[in-house]
């Protein structure tokens, strides 16, 4: 009976542990395109800034 219980928490325990890897993915994801948008938002102002 025990076991069972203990089984099924190890179960659970298990599907936390990759939902909450999956959001880090995700904010990971984020970050990276938040990063790469400000560099082509910089790139830009640069080619602006110099054509002027």
């Amino acid at each position: 009976m025990n076991e069972d219980i203990l089984e099924q928490i190890l179960k659970e325990v298990k599907k936390i542990s990759q939902l909450l890897e999956q959001k880090n993915d995700q904010n990971k994801l984020k970050e990276d395109l938040n990063g790469l948008d400000f560099k082509i938002n910089a790139e830009a102002c640069n080619k602006v800034g110099g054509m002027q």
